[in-house]
């Protein structure tokens, strides 16, 4: 629709594709992977996992995910949309162990345990993007780490919810 759009009326437009976006300001509660594994984590429930874990996906930092919309809207590209992502994969129990380890040694308490229930209907079993036409065009590749960005979001999660769960300062 935005191409067909543009072309009637002469616009320039750009379209990017983003996949699985994670990072400090993250609702707990917004049902992404990322987000709702922390937050079980963090409460000390265990990690609920849809389906065998083996599923994969592909996850962005969104310091990167920023950095490559800017850079396509900053370019002088004029065909179709770029895919703006990762393309490192790791399966769904993979993100889960390495969440679990990494909040356990940030509050220091043992590791929560992981669970496995049904798939969910429909769930594609891989998520890659191809992002070729970003790195070619825009020379753009995404450049933090799951493990670094890792460590960022959960900071941000601790420093959240101790600020939710500490009593209001006394007036002065």
């Amino acid at each position: 629709m935005v191409f067909a759009y543009r072309l009637e009326h002469s616009l320039d437009l750009k379209v990017a594709r983003i996949f699985n976006v994670y990072g400090p300001g993250m609702a707990p509660s917004d049902g992404r992977v990322i987000s709702t594994f922390i937050a079980q984590a963090i409460s000390g429930k265990d990690v609920d996992i849809f389906g065998d874990g083996t599923a994969t996906r592909s996850f962005q930092f969104v310091n990167d995910c920023i950095d490559g919309i800017h850079s396509l809207m900053e370019s002088e590209w004029r065909g179709g949309p770029i895919n703006v992502g990762s393309e490192a994969e790791m399966s769904i129990t993979s993100l889960a162990q390495l969440i679990v380890r990494k909040v356990a040694l940030k509050i220091g308490r043992p590791p929560v345990g992981i669970r496995y229930g049904d798939g969910m209907p429909d769930d594609p079993v891989r998520r890659r993007p191809e992002c070729s036409l970003a790195k070619s065009v825009l020379c753009w590749t995404t450049k933090v780490g799951i493990a670094e960005g890792l460590d960022q979001t959960i900071a941000w999660h601790l420093r959240k919810s101790l600020l939710v769960q500490s009593p209001p300062c006394p007036s002065l």
